[in-house]
């Protein structure tokens, strides 16, 4: 291993399946450090910068945004299907990207690594280079804006700067593994790694959450949909950039192999990845098997019926995928 990592590393998954975990991991090395915020919602996000790019390269969406009628089009459905011009894409990165309020009292928003001014700039460089070669222009401002927020003091941690000068960036929105194609073509040096978990415990972690289902089986139902959509976008990769981890795997039953074939992928030292994971990560912290003590004792069975019934429509749909040894022992 020579230690010279990627320029960044999108981790992806379905949302809670362990995405925090391995950016955490990854970023207790000396190569990597996570953005702030860690989702920075504006390159995957529908309306956001893929789909800008989308709509300046052919194919029906930029016919659709090219309609006179376009714009009178209601909002939602324009960002449901991807539609979005330059003027949209740059209100909302200074708007809803950059400070949104949740109305959890909680600060989100680029707004936490960068100040308004460093966007300004970013912007600014990005209009007027766009025109002309959309995918350079997008590529500097993902490239500026994601190596400012790895530099950024994250005040829910130390309060203090990034230590060192860290050769590369982690940004972790789940939607990386369904974008995975889109943000190796924006950004072909960096790595995407879709972290994979048990679904009933993935399931059983949304149940009550405000953005999640409220009750189990249709939280299987979000969990399997969202995973569906993450092997739909990677199937589009074809490259060597993406590697897919059981969480599982990592932390309780192949924890060094496992450990061994990511630090690999990265090409990063490893050796206070591996301390981390020790230290920091044993076993029990990973809530496995949460979900028998979570969802109630007489739906159990049928939960695990369902959920076994989803990872086989996934199989039959895009082949041998994790988790295969949950799949084979049901």
């Amino acid at each position: 291993m020579t230690g010279v990592g990627p320029t960044g590393v999108f981790i992806g998954g379905t949302g809670r399946s362990g995405t925090t975990v391995l950016s955490h991991m990854l970023a207790a090395g000396p190569q990597l450090a996570r953005t702030v915020p860690t989702e920075v919602r504006f390159l995957t996000d529908r309306g956001g910068l893929l789909d800008l790019l989308a709509c300046c390269s052919g194919g029906h969406r930029r016919m659709i945004a090219r309609m006179p009628l376009a714009a009178l089009a209601p909002l939602a459905l324009r960002r449901r299907l991807g539609v979005v011009s330059e003027e949209q894409f740059t209100a909302r990165m200074r708007g809803w990207w950059f400070n949104r309020d949740m109305g959890d009292g909680r600060a989100r928003g680029l707004h936490r690594g960068m100040t308004a001014d460093d966007l300004d700039r970013a912007l600014a460089d990005f209009i007027s280079a766009f025109t002309a070669d959309p995918l350079t222009s997008a590529r500097t401002l993902a490239e500026t804006v994601l190596g400012t927020l790895c530099g950024a003091p994250d005040a829910s941690v130390t309060g203090t700067r990034v230590t060192g000068s860290p050769a590369g960036w982690i940004e972790s929105t789940p939607d990386n593994a369904r974008a995975a194609a889109d943000l190796l073509t924006l950004l072909p040096a960096a790595r995407v790694v879709h972290v994979v978990r048990d679904g009933r415990d993935t399931a059983a972690s949304v149940i009550g959450r405000s953005w999640g289902p409220s009750e189990p089986f249709a939280a299987l139902r979000w969990w399997e949909r969202r995973l569906t959509e993450a092997y739909r976008g990677l199937e589009r990769s074809h490259t060597p950039g993406v590697l897919t981890v059981r969480l599982e795997d990592l932390v309780i039953r192949h924890r060094r192999p496992t450990f061994e074939r990511l630090i690999g992928f990265l090409n990063l030292d490893g050796a206070a990845e591996w301390a981390y994971l020790t230290q920091q990560m044993p076993p029990e912290r990973s809530h496995a098997g949460r979900w028998q003590s979570e969802i109630p004792r007489h739906l159990q069975q049928r939960f695990t019926r369902e959920y076994f019934a989803a990872l086989r429509r996934v199989r039959h749909r895009f082949g041998s995928v994790p988790p295969t040894e949950d799949l084979d022992s049901g």
